[in-house]
This record gives structure tokens, C-alpha cells and sequence, in this order.
């Protein structure tokens, strides 16, 4: 990857390049290996304010259309990359337009609001490259259909931060991919949040005495949820696995895993975990956003997958799923 150089990184599965900012150099792409889906964009950016370096994520940019195309088969796409100085408290955004064409891609056109694109630095490479490693699962297949059909067991969790953190845990506990165990890590129907899960699992449940076929579930849900699990009434009351801890990023504030995980120093980070104290989502938040990144499902998987020892809560939810 260019070292200290403005402009933009798009990563698209396993591979990722960079256009330059400087005018209409293009970048080229020979083996056309980039393509629409899953298409992620970094860009680094100043706040107008501090002058602190941010990194800003569009996770899910567009193909759009133009009115006049310059070549037939030219592909316009748009992003929008967010991020937050926290201390000056300013949401930061860039917005990019650019192309591709015969396997070559050009960076039109960029717009900043409360900030201003700065260069590549060289730790975002070891960001990228840990991106790049990451197998998002599939967005499973519906839970309703999974029920019909079921192969293995479902672990029911909150939402995606708890399904890729998790399931790099469990990863690690079993030295494979969960799924190659029949292990499948669910997001609740039609949304996150511990009513969802809970939700999801009792149509489960439906579906099992409506076909009169053992299925295997458990539901995972986060230390705070603690009060709720108690009114959760039914066979699913009988497959809840509360984690002890508040909440899934508590642990996650282990300020080596951090700084490996983004290249940093490790100092800094335990400076910016004992800023906050609520001991969760949001000191982890706040730490990353401080460092300029982004705090993604992704960027949580990297840290866990970082965190020298799995933690033993985990090890417990692996038994507890080998005994359903």
C-alpha cells in the first residue's frame, strides 16, 4: 500500500486499492478483482477543529447513476465515510465520487464537511490487511428458512458486533470455523436487541412443535439484560446463556489487543480506556473513535481476535452449545 499519500482505499472481499486524490490519476486494476459487493471505503481525515486524525468508513457504497457517462461502460459509484472527533464533539464526512472503467478506477471528486483529507498513514495498512482476513458471515440464511431445514444448532445473539466477536471467540476455542462444527451464530429477525433474540428463538420453538423435530438453539444474551431474562417466560427461558459482563465490549478493553489490532501504541490506549469508566460499549467506543477509527463489527472481531487469551465466559458458552 502507498505510504503517505491522500486519498482513498477500497477494499472489496480479500482484495483493496488505492486511487490518489490528485486529480484523475488512475489506478490500475487489471485483473478487474474489485467489484460492487460488500465494497468498503476508508479515508483518513484531519478534524477542522483539533487537527486530530480520523479514519472514516462508508461500509456499504453504491453504484449511481449519471446522466452523461464519459464511456459506455464506465461505473459511477458514491460513498460517504463517517466518523466522530469526540473531544470537539463534530460528526466528520467525506463524500466520494469515483469510476471504473477497462479496469482502471479514478477518483473524481471529494467533499469534506468539518474536515479535511489527509494522507494514508502507514498504520492504516495493518487495519486494512486485518479487515481483509475477516470471513463475514454470509447474511445467513433466514432464520425462518434455517428452522424448516436445520443443520447443526443456532446461537441466537443481539446483533452484529455480538455475531462477529463472538463467533472469532468461538472460532478460536474450536481451532475452526464454528460453522464447519454445525455451529450457526444468528442475528435476531428483523432486528438486533435482546427482544429480537428472544423473539427469534420462540418461533423456533413453533416451528419445532409444528414439525415434531428436536431443534438444537440457545440464546446469548449480554450481562445488562439480566433483569429482562428474568420475565422471559416459555421453553426459551430454558436455552438463555447470559453472559456475565454488561455488555459484549467489556471484553474488549484490553489496551494490548487494541493497540495491536490498530497499530498503535499501547500507552495511549489505556489512557483512553481510563477516560471513561462505564467499563463497555462506550469506553470502547470512545477509545477508537479517539484514535481515529471507526468502531465497526469489524473492527471488534480484529480486537478479539487480539485478546491474548480467550475469556473463560466464552469457553462456558462452548460447552453450554456442545450440550444443547
Amino acid at each position: 500500500m502507498p505510504k503517505n499519500e491522500k486519498g482513498i482505499c477500497i477494499v472489496s472481499g480479500f482484495d483493496y486499492l488505492i486511487i490518489p486524490s490528485n486529480g484523475q490519476m488512475h489506478s490500475p486494476d487489471p485483473d478487474e478483482l474489485l467489484s460492487s459487493p460488500s465494497m468498503s471505503v476508508f479515508a483518513v481525515a484531519v478534524c477542522s477543529e483539533c487537527k486530530s486524525h480520523y479514519l472514516l468508513v462508508d461500509d456499504d457504497v453504491q453504484e449511481v447513476e449519471v446522466d452523461e457517462r464519459q464511456m459506455g461502460n464506465e461505473v459511477y459509484y458514491a460513498a460517504d465515510c463517517w466518523g466522530r472527533c469526540e473531544s470537539c464533539k463534530l460528526d466528520l464526512n467525506v463524500k466520494v465520487d469515483f469510476s471504473t472503467y477497462a479496469g482502471e478506477w479514478v477518483l473524481i471528486d471529494h467533499d469534506s464537511d468539518n474536515c479535511e483529507m489527509a494522507e494514508l498513514p502507514q498504520g492504516l495498512e495493518t487495519l486494512i490487511e486485518e479487515v481483509r482476513k475477516i470471513r463475514v458471515p454470509a447474511e445467513v440464511e433466514e432464520i425462518e428458512d434455517w428452522a424448516e431445514s436445520p443443520e447443526g444448532c443456532a446461537v441466537f445473539v443481539e446483533g452484529k458486533d455480538d455475531q462477529l466477536v463472538i463467533m472469532e471467540f468461538l472460532r478460536r476455542i474450536a481451532k475452526a470455523e464454528p460453522t464447519s462444527l454445525g455451529i450457526n451464530v444468528l442475528r435476531g429477525i428483523d432486528g438486533g436487541g435482546k427482544e429480537w433474540v428472544v423473539r427469534s428463538a420462540a418461533f423456533v420453538d413453533n416451528v419445532m412443535k409444528r414439525v415434531g423435530k428436536e431443534i438444537r438453539y440457545l440464546v446469548v444474551l449480554d450481562g445488562d439484560a439480566l433483569s429482562y431474562a428474568k420475565t422471559v417466560q416459555g421453553p426459551v427461558s430454558k436455552r438463555l446463556f447470559l453472559l456475565p459482563k454488561k455488555e459484549l465490549e467489556s471484553y474488549l478493553l484490553d489496551a494490548k489487543a487494541i493497540a495491536q489490532a490498530l497499530a498503535s501504541e499501547e500507552a495511549k490506549v489505556q489512557k483512553l480506556l481510563n477516560v471513561k469508566k462505564g467499563g463497555g460499549k462506550e469506553t470502547l467506543e470512545f477509545a477508537l473513535q479517539s484514535l481515529g477509527v471507526h468502531p465497526s463489527p469489524q473492527v471488534k472481531q480484529i480486537i478479539a481476535r487480539h485478546v491474548v487469551s480467550v475469556p473463560r465466559d466464552f469457553e462456558r458458552l462452548m460447552e453450554a452449545i456442545r450440550t444443547i
